[in-house]
């Protein structure tokens, strides 16, 4: 055909490849994280979950969903810690006083087994 080029003849497989991509449900052993921070205390002590520190909410993709408890805190940890640092450098910010928890007020460092996936058995798993 005139005015064609030998690559228009894989448009069909190309299209068909990025469509059928497109719907693909995502790696089934990663994990996203959304992390914000909150501050304990204050004025509404013992009534509140806790304070939000400003804007500071972060998410991270792509988090193998075989980490441990441990692993999971330190990720947030290290991922939240700056940016507090940043936003109030009048607050005393310790670091080795901090609770991680999950969006059901779990704390990570209470788990059971630290050596257990925390989130692995909440994710998508292949069919056998």
């Amino acid at each position: 055909m005139p005015g064609y080029a030998q690559h228009h003849a894989l448009y069909h497989g190309q299209q068909d490849h990025w469509m059928n991509q497109a719907y693909w449900s995502p790696p089934p052993e990663m994990i996203t994280l959304e992390i914000s921070a909150l501050h304990e205390g204050g004025p509404h002590k013992g009534h509140m979950c806790g304070t939000p520190f400003g804007n500071i909410c972060e998410g991270m993709k792509d988090i193998d969903a075989h980490a441990t408890a441990p692993e999971l805190a330190s990720i947030a940890l290290n991922m939240i810690t700056p940016k507090i640092s940043a936003f109030c450098q009048q607050f005393l910010w310790r670091p080795s006083e901090s609770v991680v928890w999950d969006s059901s007020w779990v704390d990570l460092s209470n788990f059971p087994d630290p050596m257990q996936p925390y989130f692995y058995d909440e994710c998508l798993h292949p069919a056998t």
